[in-house]
Formats: C-alpha cells, sequence, structure tokens
C-alpha cells in the first residue's frame, strides 16, 4: 500500500507534464501536503 502511494504511475506523469507550469507546481505543492497529511496520520496511530 505504502509503495503505491510513493510510485507516480507513467499514466498520471503524463497527465502531468501535459499541464502548464504553473498547475504542475500546484499538483507538486497538493502532492507534498498529502504526504504529510499520511505522515501524521500514521504518526497519530
Amino acid at each position: 500500500m505504502k509503495t503505491a502511494d510513493t510510485q507516480t504511475p507513467p499514466a498520471s506523469a503524463k497527465r502531468k507534464s501535459a499541464l502548464s507550469p504553473e498547475l504542475q507546481e500546484l499538483v507538486h505543492m497538493l502532492d507534498a501536503l498529502e504526504a504529510r497529511f499520511h505522515e501524521r496520520m500514521m504518526a497519530a496511530e
């Protein structure tokens, strides 16, 4: 489960590259936020 979260499937990587730089940055920030959220959830358990 954890490995699936950290690895980016090729399809979504292709989708990201089609986005504008601004949107790519937003997606990256959201990914980082989600990762931090998951870390906190794991730490809370």
